[in-house]
């Protein structure tokens, strides 16, 4: 066997076993995990977004953006305004996303099924972003990009990097749509985390400021 051909077989063993790696580490599991969400009726599979690890949450609707962050006293809305929100809504809004009901996938443009435009989705009516870490300390990115609602709750939505376009169902749907980031914040000043013996102090303040 010559020197040129034994480098050949070297190299094509080398991309044969690039492939098998790629199978095994990237695709393969991708694929079970949505085997997995399928099999349970879930647009995600269970287990896939770590509900207690999200640490930012960011919301695209309407040219605006708003970014939830968890720090160690709570969640914080951090953009356009810093702000506390009550510590229910952004553990809400992770749980809606890991319970989305899946009704079926569709492929925009293809027979009978409407174009991404025509679904809302491009550009979407909304994108919601959750950032965790994973136990490897990698950052991870979950975006979900939400477009028409049917007469009956269902909507579409594309999970980001996909083509094809699921048809579900949720909490997750109306609380982004019609989200108002002002309901989100504390209605008591307990809720601010201001200490009690500064509660006479604060309403004294905003009473003066209304005189």
């Amino acid at each position: 066997m010559s020197f040129k051909t034994t480098i050949a077989l070297l190299a094509l063993l080398l991309i044969v076993a690039a492939y098998f790696v790629v199978l095994e580490v990237v695709i393969r599991p991708g694929q079970d995990r949505q085997h997995d969400a399928d099999a349970a009726g879930l647009l995600m599979a269970p287990g896939s977004v770590p509900e207690d690890d999200v640490a930012v949450i960011e919301l695209e609707r309407g040219g605006q953006a708003l970014r939830l962050e968890r720090t160690r006293d709570g969640w914080r809305q951090t953009d356009p305004v810093r702000f506390t929100v009550r510590e229910a809504i952004p553990v809400r809004l992770i749980h809606a996303v890991t319970t989305l009901r899946l009704h079926r996938w569709v492929e925009p443009d293809t027979g009978d099924t409407p174009s991404a435009a025509a679904m809302r989705l491009d550009p979407p009516r909304a994108t919601l972003r959750l950032h965790w870490q994973d136990g490897g300390a990698e950052a991870r990115e979950l975006g979900l990009h939400i477009g028409d609602r049917l007469t009956d709750g269902r909507a579409f939505v594309r999970i980001d990097g996909r083509q094809r376009v699921a048809l579900v169902s949720g909490r997750l749907i109306d609380m982004v749509l019609r989200a108002d980031a002002r309901q989100w914040r504390p209605e008591r000043l307990g809720e601010l985390g201001i200490p009690a013996a500064r509660h006479a102090s604060v309403v004294a303040l905003a009473d003066r400021e209304k005189q």
